[in-house]
């Protein structure tokens, strides 16, 4: 999953883990009517990177980073600015896509986070760490079941990856627990 990765490689068809599954509850989100100092103070009191901002309707609008925030606060923009004037558009994952997509998407950009949604209403965010949980517990599957990721070099034959592990063992809270425990 390298950046180099063309789009016509990601898996398409049922996905075999969705992003629902290993996504985490949304982040803090203000409506686009509110004011760049609720902003702030809800970046510093929740300790995030970036506050997602909804239209009236509740559909995803987009995203006030840190970084923008800090702009404002250091220029003192006079009067009060609202979070629509200051938000930038995102391109959020749909909660039933498949989540290695996700994966490579996040990690070919700059985002630290990517919003979910269903039916354009934020359900959640893929977080880096969702990532890395996902990777790492796929990654001990086949460790335990003796199946080898990475192909071999190319002077060996290619091994058989052998039969899709059980969803439920990819699920969050079983990944969770096999973690806490070793």
């Amino acid at each position: 999953m390298t950046a180099a990765t063309p789009d016509s490689a990601l898996p398409t068809g049922d996905p075999w883990i969705s992003v629902r599954e290993v996504m985490s509850p949304p982040g803090p989100t203000l409506s686009a009517g509110a004011s760049l100092w609720n902003a702030v103070d809800a970046a510093l009191r929740e300790g995030v990177d970036r506050i997602w901002v909804t239209d009236p309707d509740g559909r995803l609008a987009g995203e006030v980073t840190n970084a923008t925030l800090l702009r404002q606060e250091v220029c003192r923009a006079p009067g009060e600015r609202l979070l629509a004037s200051l938000s930038t558009p995102v391109t959020p994952v749909d909660e039933f896509s498949d989540a290695g997509a996700a994966v490579v998407r996040l990690g070919r950009g700059q985002a630290s986070r990517l919003p979910v949604t269903r039916d354009g209403i934020l359900v959640g965010e893929l977080t880096r760490n969702d990532a890395l949980s996902l990777v790492n517990g796929i990654r001990r599957i086949a460790n335990a079941v003796q199946v080898q990721l990475t192909p071999p070099p190319a002077t060996a034959p290619a091994e058989s990856v052998g039969p899709a592990a059980p969803r439920f063992l990819t699920q969050r809270a079983g990944l969770r627990a096999r973690q806490g425990n070793s």
